[in-house]
């Protein structure tokens, strides 16, 4: 069903840390939205690109890059 697609978001911190991965499914509903919210701690002051990329289950891709200074 088109635009009934289940979504995962996978940030990647920049820090060397795992990718965290979340998975939300739209079980047929169309319009669906998904709202994911993550938080991390940098065990060091530095620059990381910090990037989440959404996919769907039919390989479409979207993903933004965020530059976070930790001082």
């Amino acid at each position: 069903m088109q635009g009934a697609d289940d979504l995962t978001f996978e940030w990647d911190f920049g820090d060397g840390s795992p990718v965290v991965t979340s998975t939300y499914y739209s079980g047929g509903t169309f319009p669906f939205t998904a709202t994911d919210t993550q938080a991390h701690t940098y065990s060091m002051a530095g620059r990381y690109n910090v990037k989440v990329r959404v996919r769907d289950d039919d390989g479409g891709t979207d993903e933004l890059t965020l530059i976070v200074n930790i001082y």
